[in-house]
């Protein structure tokens, strides 16, 4: 097995515990602090699974295995979402400014892993000079 193959199980894991960490995060972030706490719990979390990743495999992530676990990180994340605004819509109809924002809330959150696991910024993390 090629290391692209053997780290997949792991990329997905890894999504699924971001995913998981970020819901949780968040959670408490609204239950302790007034207003929106995305964007810092999204660099908090990208920042740590940028860091695991300098840490076990010791290398940049390919194209293909950062799009793997950013697609990967997007559904874990996009599913529950999407299941309080289905739970959230029955009886009332789909209201597109919710979707909106639900949209723009999710987006924090790929967009800082992609950020942190991009080559040069991954770089940063193993202490290379680009």
């Amino acid at each position: 097995m090629t290391s692209s193959a053997n780290s997949s199980p792991r990329l997905v894991t890894v999504a699924a515990c971001a995913a998981l960490l970020a819901l949780v995060l968040n959670v408490l972030a609204r239950a302790f602090f007034t207003g929106g706490a995305v964007v810092p719990v999204a660099f908090l979390i990208a920042g740590l699974v940028a860091m695991w990743f300098a840490k076990f495999p010791a290398r940049a992530l390919t194209k293909q295995e950062r799009a793997r676990f950013l697609w990967s990180y997007t559904g874990f994340l996009a599913f529950p979402t999407l299941l309080v605004l289905a739970l959230a819509s029955i009886g009332k109809g789909v209201n597109l400014p919710a979707v909106f924002i639900a949209a723009l809330y999710l987006l924090a959150y790929p967009a800082t892993a992609q950020f942190f696991l991009s080559e040069k910024m991954f770089n940063v993390f193993l202490g290379k000079k680009t």
